[in-house]
């Protein structure tokens, strides 16, 4: 299974990320930060125009799937992922892709690293807000909003109480 945790910077999804990543066995964890290191990408502009973010998602789609296909391992990524098209083709072109989008309300820090342009995702999704709930509380909304999840028997208490 591929639990994709999109939204935008600061919204809390590698925190989230881990903490699936923590409850599913042999699970895999990749996050966006350490993917644009990996692959030597900067935070220079050329990097965030919208070619350049579809062009980087769909080689990252193209690994997780490999990976994916060996069907040994669960995998959990934690992206910005911006564009609906590109997340729309993955998940139309796989059965085993959840898609939970994480956001907040509140301000927390790294807003000027927003997408502007960011698209909502309008169909098969998790939503997740994370304003006034715990990382722990937002992991176990996630358990129960997603069935393979919640058949594992993840509903277990996550026990520690910080904050994102």
């Amino acid at each position: 299974m591929i639990y994709w945790i999109i939204g935008q910077p600061s919204v809390g999804k590698t925190t989230l990320a881990k903490l699936l990543q923590a409850k599913i066995e042999n699970c895999l964890y990749f996050d966006g930060d350490d993917l644009r290191k990996i692959f030597g990408n900067s935070y220079s502009s050329e990097h965030f125009t919208r070619e350049w973010r579809e062009e980087q998602t769909r080689a990252l789609q193209r690994l997780i799937a490999y990976i994916a296909d060996q069907k040994t391992i669960d995998i959990v990524i934690a992206t910005v992922n911006p564009y609906r098209n590109v997340r729309e083709e993955f998940k139309n072109s796989r059965k085993d892709v959840r898609e939970i989008y994480v956001h907040k309300t509140d301000v927390r820090e790294r807003e000027n690293f927003a997408v502007p342009d960011y698209e909502l995702p309008l169909e098969n999704f998790i939503d997740i807000n994370t304003t006034n709930h715990t990382p722990e509380e937002s992991a176990e909304e996630v358990v129960q909003k997603d069935i393979s999840l919640s058949t594992l028997g993840l509903l277990k208490e996550f026990n520690k109480a910080s904050r994102y």
